[in-house]
């Protein structure tokens, strides 16, 4: 008796297969807006190399006084015609500091000045040229 032979053939079916590449031009209309990316090929870009570095150094100096002002400062707000009116209840104290002495690290004094507050509409000065002076080169703290 005469046997039979199996033949087995591999099939590939149509949607396992790659999509072809696509010949028509994008969808895209430039004219609108939108970007299009494309490319030449495989070339090398040659791109110029540049770096920047930035050094500060700063030196421990010392304050031994300082000369401030005791400020406050009332909250402004718009009265709903284009105008600032003060609110009273609102308000903020600060000590701006306008001149300070300090010592640097080859015993050097200097004096630093800054610009002073000026009184405004908001702005009142309770108290002017509060000098402090620190203990042993230690921090200046606020009467």
């Amino acid at each position: 008796m005469a046997g039979f032979e199996v033949i087995v053939r591999p099939v590939v079916f149509p949607s396992i297969r790659p999509q072809p590449t696509r010949a028509l031009p994008p969808e895209d209309d430039p004219e609108q807006g939108i970007a299009t990316i494309g490319g030449s090929g495989g070339r090398v870009l040659d791109l110029t190399y540049s770096y920047s570095v930035s050094i500060s150094r700063s030196y421990l100096s010392i304050e031994e006084a300082r000369a401030q002002d005791h400020v406050r400062v009332y909250q402004e707000e718009d009265d709903g015609e284009g105008r600032k009116k003060v609110n009273k209840n609102n308000y903020i104290d600060f000590y701006a500091v306008y001149a300070r002495r300090v010592r640097d690290q080859s015993d050097e004094v200097r004096e630093e000045q800054y610009p002073r507050v000026k009184e405004s509409k908001n702005v009142e000065i309770k108290e002017t040229d509060i000098v402090t002076w620190t203990k042993d080169g230690g921090t200046t703290a606020a009467p």
